[in-house]
């Protein structure tokens, strides 16, 4: 009896063990030992994401589906890149609390109701410690008949136990959308496009997922979601490589690149053809430039292009130059300028400029309408896209030789030395420095060894109207020749700091920009002489940068005393200076990020791409 007892005790504990396992076990493992790591408070710095759509997993390579292979090599790719994955939750969190995302975060949609598709991609997933989201359209005890073709109840709970997965809904209309969350009114909704980025501004039920495709190479899907997000290095593309690569994005109509051109032509049923920019979703200030070589009815260069019908576009239409700018849906295109195309001008350069409020055109060199033109608030933001349009099917076109596009980034332009004058060739350099620029910082103010202030402002009148003219910013640079062992000891830092926040008030600059040797900023004398001006400055609502000279990253604690860092660019120009964010800022990026949290000749052709026409910008 003893022995029957014993073997139905070690059976029943089996069966229990078993059953736990089954329930728990699994799950806890494969979070506690697989699971990805959790994202640091410190780390979550941005407002903005990247959803993919990852197609069927199938265990060797079929058509629309992508192997087990060619997923591992997306993933590890994306992984060694810096992506970060992350949870419906952390977006749910970030539009309904505003709670920030880690640099590059990730949203890895897989939509399929295959069980044996989620099981390959959980081994992939597992093994690299990512993330995911499964968007179903129905369970296995909803299937009926075809209930082995969906996943079971007691799958989702394990997968959802295991912490790498998170489930949301597949429509009938290939929407995706999450289930409500608690504090969420309103579900996410996710519909397929070309561009993938969302940011904490868009409208939750209405985010944007990138639609990854099979039949391209793992290398070129992962180079496309680099380039989904904000583009920071300028295009210059003269179409001396044949296709579109990763850059450029057919809408509709035919788009073909080769023969170094690139041309625009609707097909017999589309009145018009367009082509957008990856990576210009989110721009606001911008500089566009292209070589328009011959055009028919109506060629159009949009910026700050949205999805509700916003947009600012310069372009060709009968024989005239015009910029325009809409608004809205709702909203009538108002021409914002007009200039004839003076005969045998074509092929010509066209460059519009945004900044703020303000566009500023120029055609072969020469500015259209003299004068800066002011934009309507309403459009700030948008993507880069070029089209051709007329009323009548087929009947505009357009080739161009040469496109060039870049975000404004924080520039800015001084001089090497105290200016004392200008002559044509410096005035034009200022001019063309000044188009692009954020900032104008003439060095106007010297501190002496002894902590005196003196101001001298040469070529006031010039310099601040075309800070004026070209929307720049006016903060002075205080050349800082006081070292930071004679600060509290020969220099009352008090009186010093009178003086500057005195000079910037009479100036009336927008803030100052004090201009060091990078090892003077690791004295503690200096930081805490930084810190009481930027404090003094942010009463008065003005700013504070600083320029380092020499070699080293910036000090941390500088993120407290600053409102950014600047550096020498190392542009060879004979007489002016341009200076840029300092690479070296992000190094600090957790005590910056607490301190100040951021909001043969072939031709390659694509005929009605995935995104449908619209006519609704004209």
């Amino acid at each position: 009896m003893k022995t029957y007892g014993r073997a139905w005790t070690a059976l029943f504990l089996c069966v229990a063990l078993a059953v736990t396992w089954s329930l728990y076990g699994r799950a806890y493992a494969r979070r506690r030992f697989f699971g990805a790591p959790p994202i640091a408070e410190e780390a979550r710095t941005q407002s903005q994401f990247v959803a993919i759509q990852l197609p069927r997993i199938r265990p060797s390579p079929q058509k629309y589906a992508m192997s087990v292979a060619e997923l591992k090599e997306l993933l590890g790719g994306l992984k060694a890149a810096g992506h970060v994955s992350i949870s419906l939750a952390d977006v749910e969190d970030l539009y309904a609390r505003g709670r920030l995302l880690p640099p590059k975060a990730l949203l890895l949609a897989f939509c399929e109701n295959d069980p044996r598709g989620y099981e390959l991609a959980d081994r992939v997933l597992k093994r690299l410690r990512l993330r995911g989201v499964a968007f179903i359209a129905r369970t296995a005890e909803e299937g009926g008949e075809a209930s082995r073709q969906y996943l079971t109840r007691h799958a989702m709970d394990q997968m959802r136990r295991g912490g790498g997965w998170d489930f949301g809904s597949l429509t009938t209309d290939g929407v995706l959308q999450s289930l409500p969350g608690q504090g969420q009114p309103s579900p996410l909704r996710f519909t397929a496009s070309e561009m993938g980025l969302n940011d904490l501004r868009d409208d939750p039920r209405a985010l944007r997922i990138l639609t990854v495709r099979p039949d391209r190479e793992p290398g070129k899907n992962v180079l496309i979601v680099k380039k989904s997000w904000p583009r920071e290095s300028p295009l210059a593309d003269d179409f001396s490589v044949e296709g579109f690569g990763t850059d450029w994005i057919p809408g509709w109509g035919v788009v073909s690149v080769g023969r170094r051109r690139m041309a625009l032509l609707p097909t017999p049923r589309h009145t018009s053809a367009g082509v957008f920019l990856r990576g210009a979703d989110k721009w606001r200030d911008m500089s566009v430039e292209f070589v328009l070589k011959r055009y028919q009815k109506e060629f159009w260069a949009y910026a700050r292009l949205r999805d509700g019908g916003g947009f600012v576009r310069v372009g060709a239409r009968n024989g005239y130059w015009y910029v325009e700018q809409k608004t809205g849906p709702t909203k009538p295109v108002n021409m914002l300028g007009r200039s004839p195309i003076l005969e045998g001008r074509l092929p010509a350069r066209v460059r519009m400029v945004l900044k703020g409020d303000l566009a500023i055109v120029y055609v072969n060199g020469r500015m259209l309408f003299g004068r800066a033109l002011r934009l309507d608030p309403a459009v700030d933001r948008g993507r880069f896209f070029l089209g051709v349009y007329d009323g009548q099917q087929r009947s505009s076109m357009a080739v161009l030789t040469f496109v060039r596009a870049s975000a404004l980034g924080e520039v800015w332009v001084t001089s090497k030395r105290e200016l004392s004058g200008f002559d044509e060739g410096k005035l034009d350099a200022l001019r063309e420095e000044a188009l692009s620029a954020r900032v104008l910082s003439p060095r106007w103010i010297k501190v002496d060894a002894g902590g005196s202030v003196h101001v001298a402002q040469a070529q006031n009148m010039l310099i601040r109207s075309m800070a004026d003219f070209y929307a720049c910013r006016l903060v002075p640079t205080a050349d800082l020749s006081v070292s930071a062992s004679a600060l509290g000891r020969g220099v009352s830092v008090e009186r010093l700091i009178d003086g500057l926040v005195l000079a910037a008030k009479e100036m009336d600059a927008a803030g100052l920009n004090i201009r060091l040797r990078g090892e003077e900023t690791r004295r503690p004398e200096m930081l805490s002489f930084l810190k009481k001006l930027h404090s003094a400055l942010r009463t008065q609502k003005r700013e504070i940068w600083i320029t380092l000279d020499g070699a080293g990253p910036p000090h941390p604690a500088l993120a407290g005393a600053a409102d950014g860092v600047l550096r020498p660019s190392g542009r060879p120009l004979p007489s002016l200076e341009i200076l840029a964010t300092a690479r070296a800022w992000s190094e600090a990026a957790p005590v910056i990020a607490k301190a100040q949290p951021r909001t043969a000749r072939q031709t390659v052709v694509a005929r009605s791409g995935s995104l449908p026409e619209s006519n609704e910008h004209h």
